[in-house]
């Protein structure tokens, strides 16, 4: 008996892979989003660390260095408008996500249904090897039954 060859074995293989390539580009824009939280929250800490610093650091009748308050209220401003636009650019790749969520799914349908196809086709060789086997045991026990009764005959 023949092996089973799947005769759509190509396009499953293709199915997988694309499957795979959704998948990888998947997790690329979620490690994106995840590496944009991660920056914000550190340099939110670092706003509250510098401001908290600042006012520990002072006393009452310390003399104000207007230009250490400046690069202060500078680096406090710059950190904000980067956390601004680190949330916009995280509003657009939960765009991304969406839309690749979506492509993921479907190419997981997708390769699902060949998958399940070849189980299907595969169901069916394993029962005609062994329709063949009982078959192939049948002629043999004849062939015993009748090698018996011939020598039962002389």
């Amino acid at each position: 008996m023949k092996r089973f060859n799947f005769k759509f074995e190509k396009l499953l293989m293709i199915r997988e892979y694309i499957e795979m390539e959704a998948k990888l580009k998947y997790a690329s824009e979620l490690q994106k989003r995840i590496n944009i939280e991660n920056e914000n929250r550190v340099m939110q800490k670092s706003i509250i660390e510098n401001i908290l610093n600042d006012y520990l650091s002072s006393k009452e009748g310390d003399l104000i260095d207007y230009n250490n308050l400046f690069f202060q209220e500078e680096y406090i401003n710059n950190l904000t408008y980067k956390i601004k636009k680190n949330k916009d650019l995280k509003q657009e790749i939960e765009i991304k996500l969406k839309k690749l969520r979506e492509d993921l799914l479907i190419a997981t349908k997708e390769k699902k249904i060949i998958a399940e196809l070849k189980n299907k086709e595969y169901k069916k060789y394993q029962k005609v090897v062994k329709k063949e086997e009982i078959k192939q045991l049948d002629e043999v026990a004849g062939q015993m039954m009748v090698r018996k009764k011939a020598s039962f005959a002389f």
